[in-house]
């Protein structure tokens, strides 16, 4: 209590000397106080909107990079997955012509086989002339 005692006489003295100086002022002296007071007032207002306005470029700049970064990290990442479905279907259709082609040649080979193959024929006369000559 013994700080906010003081604090409360400290700015109690200061609001009683200014008053007691204001009231020793003239007429002049009272209004140029008074036209210093707004202008200094107007120029703090100011420089709050300033601060304002250059705040919100400063954001605005922010949000710009943040969106063209954004953009491109989303174009590799498309550009990526596009790449790596070329390479899938490549390799697919690789392996699939592959085989293709080893199905074809197994065909062709089975073909081939049977086309070199002579066929057995059994004749029933080779079973009498066996049973004659015993």
């Amino acid at each position: 209590m013994g700080k906010s005692g003081f604090l409360l006489g400290f700015v109690s003295g200061v609001a009683a000397t200014a008053y007691a100086a204001y009231q020793k002022m003239n007429d002049d002296q009272k209004q140029n106080l008074v036209n210093n007071t707004k202008q200094m007032v107007n120029d703090v207002k100011s420089r709050a909107v300033d601060y304002t306005f250059y705040a919100r470029d400063s954001f605005d700049d922010l949000k710009d990079k943040v969106s063209d970064k954004t953009d491109e990290v989303k174009d590799t990442l498309y550009s990526a997955a596009d790449k790596a479905t070329d390479k899938v279907d490549d390799y697919a259709d690789n392996k699939t012509t592959q085989f293709h082609q080893a199905a074809d040649n197994l065909r062709n080979d089975l073909k081939d086989d049977n086309e070199k193959e002579e066929d057995i024929v059994i004749d029933g006369g080779f079973i009498h002339q066996n049973a004659e000559n015993k």
